[in-house]
């Protein structure tokens, strides 16, 4: 019989099953994949009392998981956003005000694919509305004459 190291340190174990685990990786995955395939319905079980049992991790993966999608889908890596995100001292391009409630949206060049800053979401969809307005040729002094013929004289610089 083998003699078993004991020990007082209460992480030995825990390290040892790591490092157990990281050496066997592939095998422990190919048998996770059989199980989960041989049993459906209980992978899917699981998998659902897991997500119900941590909400705040699921949250935390789904935002991670989308922020990845992201930066996937501009070619950039989340290297180059923090340096974008710093060069900009952590505000949006246009207003330049700090956007606490999520990351900062990646504004880019909708034919070219190009990037072209960073912009809070207030800023980002205005921007989407003006392209929108540009592409369809939309002549907006008649709408900004109207503004002015029911909510009184607009600042100047609105009207050409």
């Amino acid at each position: 019989m083998k003699d078993r190291k004991l020990t007082d340190d209460p992480t030995y174990y825990k390290r040892k099953k790591r490092e157990w685990y990281l050496k066997n990786k592939e095998k422990v995955s190919a048998q996770s994949k059989a199980w989960r395939e041989a049993n459906p319905e209980r992978a899917k079980a699981n998998i659902t009392r897991w997500k119900n049992e941590n909400p705040d991790r699921v949250r935390i993966h789904s935002k991670r998981k989308g922020q990845k999608q992201t930066l996937k889908k501009y070619n950039l890596t989340n290297e180059q956003y923090e340096e974008m995100f710093r060069a900009q001292n952590g505000l949006c391009a246009i207003c330049g005000r700090a956007w606490e409630k999520r990351r900062l949206a990646v504004d880019h060049n909708h034919k070219t694919g190009k990037v072209r800053g960073l912009l809070c979401g207030s800023c980002n969809i205005r921007l989407g509305y003006i392209e929108m307005v540009k592409r369809m040729r939309l002549n907006l002094r008649p709408f900004l004459r109207y503004l002015e013929k029911y909510d009184g004289p607009q600042p100047d610089e609105l009207i050409p």
